[in-house]
C-alpha cells in the first residue's frame, strides 16, 4: 500500500501589504497531522468533503494510505517575515521526516510565496522537501493560476499540476 504524504505552505504575497507573520497561517488554516483529513480549510484540493479532489481521486485509483504531515494557508498577505517561514518550514520537515519512509508526495501550494528575504518561497520549501525524500520519490504540487513558476520549483518536482481558471472553479479537477 503506498503511503503519500500530504503537505503545503500556501500564500499569494503581494508586494503593497506589509509584512506579514505566522500568525496569518494560524488565524486561518494551519493543519497537522489528522487534521488535514477533517478540515474543510482546504477541500478544493484535497475534497475532503467535497467527493472531488486529490483523496477521492486516490480512492478511486488504488488502495493507499494519506500520510498528513503539515498544511499551513495563509490567504494572501504580504511577504513572511522570513525568520516566522524559517519555523513554518522546519516544522514541516521535521514532522515528514518523522513519518518516512513514504512513496510519494502531494504538495499543496499557492506558488506566489515570498519571505521578508526570500523571493521564491515555494521553490526553497519544494527543494527542502525533495532532501528529505531523496531523488528517486515523486513530488507532484498543485498551484494557483496565479503562481510564478520559478526553475527552483520546476526541479523539485515531478510534476506541477495549475488551476487553469479565474475564477478557480477548477481546483478539484486539477487536484484529481
Amino acid at each position: 500500500m503506498s503511503r503519500i504524504a500530504i503537505l503545503g505552505v500556501s500564500v499569494e504575497c503581494n508586494s503593497f501589504a506589509a509584512p506579514a507573520s505566522l500568525q496569518c497561517f494560524r488565524d486561518y488554516a494551519f493543519l497537522v497531522g489528522e487534521k488535514i483529513l477533517s478540515a474543510g480549510v482546504i477541500d478544493c484540493w484535497l475534497g475532503v468533503h467535497s467527493g472531488r479532489g486529490f483523496i477521492p481521486a486516490m480512492n478511486r485509483l488504488r488502495e493507499w494510505q494519506p500520510v498528513p504531515v503539515l498544511i499551513a494557508d495563509g490567504q494572501a498577505a504580504g511577504a513572511i517575515e522570513h525568520s516566522d517561514y524559517r519555523q513554518l518550514k522546519e516544522e514541516m520537515l521535521r514532522l515528514l521526516q518523522s513519518q518516512l519512509p513514504v512513496d510519494a508526495v502531494y504538495i499543496v501550494a499557492h506558488g506566489a510565496g515570498r519571505t521578508t528575504e526570500l523571493d521564491d518561497l515555494d521553490g526553497d520549501y519544494f527543494s527542502a522537501v525533495r532532501s528529505v525524500v531523496g531523488e528517486d520519490l515523486p513530488i507532484v504540487a498543485t498551484l494557483d493560476l496565479h503562481a510564478n513558476l520559478t526553475p527552483r520549483m520546476i526541479q523539485a518536482c515531478d510534476a506541477l499540476v495549475a488551476q487553469r481558471t479565474n475564477p478557480h472553479v477548477d481546483s478539484e479537477a486539477r487536484a484529481e
